[in-house]
């Protein structure tokens, strides 16, 4: 092996210890004991909401029941027979509840939904909520979306099992066994990745959330191997519970399998940071002039942004400005505290200062450096505060000189030619 090669290994092991440490500081099992018992209680609730989403489309008639065995037999392998006979029994009877029962359902739905956005925005560092109407539009998106695509995805799978392609030429032979057996896994990595990027209230790169799905589905694929053995050597639950003992090991299996999400959350939540913190590594401390740059760059990133009606998140400022994650976390703070620019409600950076007639010089001065006016407490010592006055009084006429051009020129010179700071991405 050489030494980029090593060197890499190396690099991904420490990135490895420091999710794992993150999992054990941020007390995820917490998290996922609760999501567990709201999942205990929502899970009729989303599979009549699916329900009756894809009974709307004609398209579906017929599925509902396959993908109730389909899902229940893919997320609770071992119990999935014994959950489907009494979740069947209780969607049934769903359709003779009264209004106020319909809305207790969507009520509890929605709980769930809550407490994952609650569990996501814990582990990506998010004090602050999305406004309530959003979060019910986000809800209500992932409670329709989601059983449109695992119809969606039934119906692709249905057609590979039963050779549908024939008539095209088609023979897949192996490669249409390989794919039936990776497609539960690939809508596993889909729908932890749509968890990861619709539910913090921040965008999420895809890539990091592709990150996060990926891993969390290999373990989840693990998770399940692992306890498919252990239930069929221990026999513990039937012993001591006799029939019902599908809900401790069902209460059991949701509170591995919410660790497993959470873990993949964790994973695409860390990666920018901790990439970031590695190439603040290559850039060293952060001096006047880069801070003076990194200004500049983001300035220019949100001012191209708000001309377009767009928002930026940190992880384009990221890419726009080098790189240098700790450098540009410093200048936010800076720009915010002094009024250049504020936060909106799913936290994204927004220019908010009028630029006219500001100079490099105010900007420099907004970012802390330089020793600023030059009136001093009156209650000092004289014979200091004078003089040094006079030396304040001859450096700022002398900055004022040399850095008096204006923000806006300079972004318009570095920009010139479409090769300003790009701000629309695909995120991908």
């Amino acid at each position: 092996m050489d030494e980029k090669r090593l060197n890499r290994l190396v690099d991904e092991l420490q990135f490895a210890r420091t999710v794992v440490r993150r999992f054990s500081q941020d007390r995820v099992l917490v998290a996922a004991a609760s999501l567990s018992y709201t999942s205990l209680l929502a899970i009729v609730p989303l599979f009549a909401i699916a329900f009756s989403v894809m009974m709307a489309f004609p398209v579906f008639d017929g599925m509902t029941q396959q993908l109730l065995s389909i899902v229940l037999s893919y997320t609770a392998p071992h119990i999935g027979g014994e959950l489907e006979t009494y979740v069947d029994r209780f969607v049934s009877n769903t359709s003779e509840l009264t209004t106020l029962g319909v809305v207790w359902l969507a009520v509890t739905a929605v709980m769930l939904l809550s407490t994952i956005e609650t569990a996501f925005n814990a582990i990506w560092r998010i004090e602050k909520p999305r406004p309530l109407g959003m979060r019910l539009i986000a809800y209500w998106t992932t409670l329709t979306l989601g059983p449109l695509l695992l119809g969606a995805g039934l119906s692709v799978s249905t057609a590979f099992a039963m050779n549908n392609f024939m008539p095209l030429g088609l023979d897949f032979g192996v490669i249409r066994n390989m794919a039936l057996r990776m497609l539960p896994f690939l809508f596993a990595v889909g729908g932890f990745a749509i968890l990861y990027l619709a539910l913090p209230n921040r965008r999420v790169a895809v890539r990091y959330a592709l990150l996060g799905a990926l891993v969390a589905g290999i373990l989840f694929e693990v998770l399940k191997a692992v306890f498919g053995i252990y239930l069929q050597n221990a026999g513990t639950f039937e012993s001591v519970y006799g029939s019902l003992a599908a809900l401790p090991v069902f209460l059991i299996w949701m509170y591995l399998v919410w660790a497993v999400v959470l873990f993949g959350a964790i994973v695409a939540a860390t990666r920018p940071e901790w990439l970031a913190a590695r190439r603040a590594e290559d850039f060293g401390p952060l001096t006047p002039s880069r801070a003076l740059l990194r200004a500049l760059q983001t300035i220019g990133c949100l001012l191209a942004a708000s001309r377009d009606n767009q928002t930026v998140d940190e992880d384009l400022l990221l890419d726009a400005t080098g790189g240098d994650g700790a450098g540009l976390g410093l200048v936010l703070a800076r720009l915010q505290g002094s009024g250049y620019l504020a936060r909106t409600d799913e936290d994204q950076p927004v220019l908010v200062r009028d630029l006219d007639g500001v100079t490099v010089a105010d900007l420099y001065i907004a970012l802390g450096y330089g020793p600023g006016a030059p009136f001093l407490d009156a209650d000092e010592d004289p014979r200091w505060t004078a003089p040094l006055a006079e030396l304040i009084a001859a450096y700022n006429t002398a900055r004022d000189e040399t850095m008096g051009a204006l923000i806006k020129d300079m972004i318009a010179d570095a920009t010139a030619g479409g090769d300003g700071p790009r701000v629309v991405s695909d995120r991908g």
